[in-house]
């Protein structure tokens, strides 16, 4: 049987070791391994970034006891690191985002250009490393859309894996429409997460403002370890949109996003927490 794979697209900056360093977490408890993947500009630069890599690899796997790999490809990091990723069958990449530095500029906005098409849910962290016990606060803001139940699985397995609590979240509506179908979607997400056996509370967030910056404000409030959303390019249905995605991202609590695109084939398919 494989192992299950998490990889990691590193650039040799700070908030990419951050992100080995969530990855480790991960992988040890279901004896994972973690991949390094670095994308060249060209092939002149191979020798280079392999040796860095081979010694953050064996530096890693040293301190961790996870098995660390690594692999390079001359490519596009908005197309390449979602494919590769699907070929090695990833159950999930981790991958840092930050300022105007490193990989042409890995911001919010362009990381959701990474995320949009892969096939592989997505952990987006910033400098922030994970502590002890995982991802046992969960932030789960509920849209309209479609593609919530997606968002839900993904949560379930994380939920499962590290015996989290899930906080369901959504913004107040007035309107009598929307409003019956956030209750029929919260509905839906609480009857899951008790089938699953999974914590969970209900918060309607009723301040007036950003509905992006009330979700950060009461993860802080709650001292959440991640919050669970949908990439909603395209999505039909969706009240956020792009620009809440990225100001999730970004936000500057340093809270980890979980993001998984409502085009997605897999999930967590049930390995984490298995």
């Amino acid at each position: 049987m494989s192992k299950t794979t998490l990889v990691v697209p590193h650039d040799f900056s700070s908030v990419a070791d951050t992100a080995v360093n969530h990855a480790l977490y991960i992988a040890k408890p279901m004896n994972g391994k973690v991949v390094l993947l670095h994308i060249l500009k060209s092939d002149a630069d191979r020798d280079n970034a392999e040796a860095k890599l081979n010694d953050i690899a064996d530096r890693a796997s040293r301190d961790s006891g996870v098995e660390v790999e690594f692999l390079t490809h001359v490519g596009s990091i908005f197309e390449d690191i979602g494919n590769i990723s699907r070929n090695l069958e990833a159950s999930l990449i981790l991958m840092g985002t930050h300022g105007m530095k490193g990989w042409q500029f890995l911001t919010g906005s362009n990381a959701l250009r990474v995320i949009k098409d892969s096939s592989t849910p997505f952990i987006v962290v910033q400098e922030r490393k994970i502590e002890e016990g995982g991802y046992d606060v969960i932030v789960l803001p509920i849209d309209l859309s479609k593609e919530e139940k997606q968002k839900l699985r993904g949560a379930v397995e994380i939920a499962k894996f590290f015996d989290s609590m899930v906080h369901i979240v959504s913004p107040i509506h007035n309107d009598e429409f929307l409003r019956n179908q956030q209750q029929r979607n919260m509905s839906f997400a609480e009857s899951d997460l008790k089938e699953q056996g999974v914590k969970f509370e209900s918060h309607i967030l009723e301040d007036a403002g950003s509905f992006d910056q009330e979700v950060v404000d009461f993860a802080v409030k709650v001292n959440a370890d991640l919050i669970s959303i949908i990439n909603h390019e395209d999505a039909v249905g969706a009240l956020f949109g792009s620009s809440f995605e990225q100001q999730l991202i970004s936000n500057k609590s340093q809270i980890p996003v979980m993001v998984i695109n409502p085009k997605a084939i897999t999930t967590l398919g049930g390995v984490i927490g298995t």
